[in-house]
């Protein structure tokens, strides 16, 4: 009877079951944090995505060293200087002592410490070896700007626009490629993962304010200012238009004041580096390197799409572009976002896509002004990928059941087209030694300053033609046998070098009477010396900029006796000054606010769980499937040395241009040192005010060459007036020829103003120097037709190739 009644009463009561779902709803949102986090279960969208970015990183993991062509090296010789100092107890380097053959510059005072002190520490504590830890830097740095990235999106829109704008900002060309590949740029990659960081930690301030949120937003500012100033700026310019729009448009009672105490917070902490540089700039001043191509930024370069590296290229081009598949999910999210608008349906979520598309177009204009700046491609690069986010948005008119595909097939559009970016390139090179006495032959071979990027400004407080000291150059190598005394004049008895570091040298003297220590040491202000405990007088020489210590003055101070001053070991060292101090007291004190303020909000802030939608079951599983297909992809095809291989073919990109087979050198026919293989000329008429852009490309046969060339290229003249204006000269491939190997190719790219030219036909002439500045007509390298062995003379005028110049 029991059993037939059961079978005719209902099994549920749709009102108790609508409670039961209303209370359990209710219970849920009052568990504890930890058991709604157990709850939620994981976030498959950000393992995802870190699994993309150490895919997007794997030359750095399986390839051995670093490539030498481009700023990568520069920043290994730095990490070794910065690491040396640390292990000597100097806890913020400010001194380059193996700069100007030994002569010293305060280059770590003038430039950002991240980019040398990160990679430094991974040094010491785990690789014992810079190029392993500038290695370590660039990985860390992909794995960190895809999670923040997702991250970020995910609380205003979602973990599918997450894990999309995520793959857009790491397998964009300039963060997958140019910036880490092409430039080396290390501080500007390290800038293109901390960018989000600091968004990110303004968004979970502003919108949910947890308790460690404002010390978030201060270490994330303190990082930036730390690692690259001006790539800072213009995080902070985004995080504070970010915050008034959220204010405006979302939250009128949003801690904003909290977000402005964290951004100030974070100049506190980094002040130890911006105070004291601009209290200092008028003590240096800065030099540019010679003979230098810049890349720069055009309106139709930043639209172009991305172009296989040629294996054969020495220095290969840097492709500053947005690229032609980000910039279309970019338009596709732009009309997304327009169609939603015309629906009434925009929402928050859509106009904070819409407002990053916005700040993005502005930075176009922006970057177009200030073409040199290509770091800016990164803010521009970051505000695409949100927007371009919002192309997922057409899934709202596709049928439901295929909606889930459209996110997978995204990705796969994307990956497909950005193969040349995990494609990435090839450098099997052994990296060699980094030791004090590289960097000294590094410079003296004329390839520039070791620790500084050729496009960077030199920080000098001494002449930069001013003689180096061939007896201090060739002692580098051992600390104790370098020898940094110039001169001592007075009468000696007995002097001996005892000690040499990268900030203090020590010497032991016995004199008979006043003497004047001269020292092949650079002065700047806090180099401070001490002879038995007693500071001595030091001041820089008036001729040379370099350090004098008068123990003479020393002698005259009534205080001291005479044999104090004459007997003892002499400490010379980079000590500080009152500023210096002021600004580590800044530090400090804001060291100590951000724990007292942080301290506090945990104990007045309640804490909470954001809890934003993850990832469907369905995108998981068809994502995942397609990241393991990638990375068995990039271990069958991406290596060099795999028998398939999706590279590029050597020397493609010269099969479109046209073949010019001449040879120049210091005047045998039979001597090989330089080669031109092609040209590309994109049109030959132009009007006055344009500019001719001229590809020449070259390549050498000697390994060994003797000099680093220069060249420069202008328009002559057919009917015998003026020329045009030369362009300023420049190293071969923008690369010293003295490192060209025999198995690559250079290219130069002129640009031949055409301001001021008489309308006319013109010859287009190229000019090959050897020299390194004030160069002469005498300096020229004479050219010759290897098949037919006759001169050129000492120009090289492009064949058969007339540019017409009308008004």
């Amino acid at each position: 009877m029991a059993n037939s009644m059961s079978a005719i009463q209902p099994s549920t009561n749709p009102i108790t079951e609508a409670g039961s779902r209303t209370l359990t709803a209710i219970d849920t949102q009052e568990l504890p944090i930890w058991m709604r986090r157990a709850r939620r279960g994981i976030d498959w969208g950000v393992l995802i995505v870190i699994a993309f970015s150490v895919i997007a990183a794997w030359p750095f993991m399986l390839q051995p060293g670093l490539p030498r062509t481009n700023a990568s090296e520069n920043y290994v010789f730095r990490a070794e200087d910065y690491a040396t100092a640390l292990r000597e107890g100097v806890w913020y380097p400010r001194w380059s002592p193996n700069v100007m053959g030994g002569y010293g510059a305060p280059i770590p005072h003038f430039t950002p410490p991240g980019a040398g002190y990160f990679p430094a520490l991974i040094q010491i504590f785990f690789t014992d070896n810079a190029v392993a830890a500038v290695r370590a830097v660039y990985i860390i740095a992909f794995m960190l700007a895809g999670p923040t990235v997702y991250a970020l999106v995910l609380r205003r829109a979602g973990a599918s626009a997450g894990v999309l704008a995520a793959l857009l900002y790491v397998y964009s060309p300039y963060v997958g490629l140019t910036a880490p590949h092409l430039l080396g740029d290390v501080p500007g990659v390290m800038s293109l993962a901390l960018l989000p960081v600091l968004l990110w930690s303004v968004d979970r301030l502003i919108g949910s304010n947890h308790p460690p949120d404002l010390l978030y937003v201060a270490l994330a500012t303190a990082a930036l200012i730390l690692t690259h100033s001006l790539a800072a700026a213009v995080s902070i310019a985004l995080a504070v238009i970010f915050v008034l729009w959220h204010v405006l448009v979302c939250n009128r009672h949003a801690p904003w004041r909290s977000v402005v105490g964290g951004l100030l917070l974070g100049f506190g902490l980094a002040a130890t580096f911006w105070l004291p540089l601009l209290a200092d700039l008028n003590t240096v001043t800065f030099h540019y390197r010679d003979g230098v191509i810049q890349p720069m930024l055009t309106l139709g370069g930043l639209f172009a799409p991305v172009q296989p590296v040629d294996p054969a290229a020495l220095v290969p081009v840097p492709q500053l572009t947005l690229g032609l598949v980000n910039a279309g999910f970019a338009l596709s999210g732009a009309a997304a976002l327009i169609h939603r608008r015309q629906q009434r349906r925009l929402g928050r979520s859509a106009a904070w896509q819409a407002l990053m598309l916005v700040i993005g177009v502005a930075l176009i204009v922006i970057s177009l002004a200030l073409p040199t700046q290509h770091w800016l491609l990164g803010a521009l690069t970051l505000c695409c990928a949100i927007g371009g986010s919002a192309a997922l948005r057409w899934r709202d008119l596709l049928p439901e059941r295929v909606r889930h595909l459209l996110l997978p097939v995204a990705v796969i559009v994307l990956l497909v087209t950005a193969a040349p970016i995990w494609l990435a390139r090839d450098w099997q090179e052994a990296f060699g030694a980094v030791k004090p006495a590289d960097q000294v032959r590094y410079e003296l071979n004329g390839f520039g300053t070791a620790v500084l990027p050729p496009d960077a400004p030199l920080p000098l407080t001494i002449a930069p033609t001013l003689e180096l000291d061939p007896a201090l150059y060739n002692s580098i190598g051992s600390p104790r046998d370098v020898n940094k005394i110039a001169a001592v004049s007075g009468p000696v008895a007995s002097f001996e070098p005892l000690a040499h570091g990268t900030h203090a040298d020590s010497f032991f003297l016995r004199a008979t009477g006043p003497v004047t220590v001269s020292m092949l040491t650079a002065y700047f202000p806090g180099w401070r010396a001490v002879l038995n405990d007693v500071d001595v007088p030091i001041a820089p020489d008036a001729q040379t900029g370099l350090i004098n210590i008068d123990l003479a003055r020393c002698i005259s101070r009534e205080a001291l006796n005479i044999t104090s001053c004459l007997n003892g070991d002499v400490q010379v060292f980079l000590d500080t000054t009152p500023l210096r101090l002021l600004a580590w007291a800044s530090v400090w004190t804001s060291l100590a606010l951000l724990a007292v303020i942080t301290v506090r909000r945990f104990r007045n802030l309640v804490p909470r769980f954001d809890e934003p939608p993850l990832l469907p079951p369905d995108e998981t599983r068809l994502l995942a499937t397609l990241c393991v297909g990638v990375i068995a992809a990039v271990l069958l095809i991406a290596p060099a040395n795999t028998p398939i291989s999706l590279r590029a073919s050597p020397y493609y990109q010269l099969e479109d241009a046209q073949p010019l087979l001449t040879r120049a050198n210091e005047g045998s026919i039979m001597r090989r040192d330089l080669e031109t293989l092609a040209y590309r000329l994109a049109a030959t008429e132009y009007r006055v005010g344009e500019t001719v852009p001229l590809t020449l490309y070259w390549h050498t046969l000697n390994p060994n060459l003797p000099a680093n060339y220069r060249t420069s290229a202008f328009l002559l003249n057919l009917s015998g007036g003026a020329n045009s204006p030369a362009t300023p000269l420049s190293h071969l491939g923008g690369y010293p020829t003295r490192r060209w190997p025999t198995d690559r190719y250079a290219q130069n790219t002129f640009h031949v103003s055409l301001a001021g030219v008489a309308p006319g036909e013109y010859s287009l002439a190229v000019e090959v120097y050897d020299c390194e500045s004030a160069c002469r007509a005498s300096d020229r390298l004479a050219f010759f037709d290897p098949a037919t062995r006759e001169s050129l003379g000492r120009r090289l005028v492009l064949p058969f190739v007339i540019i017409t110049v009308t008004p």
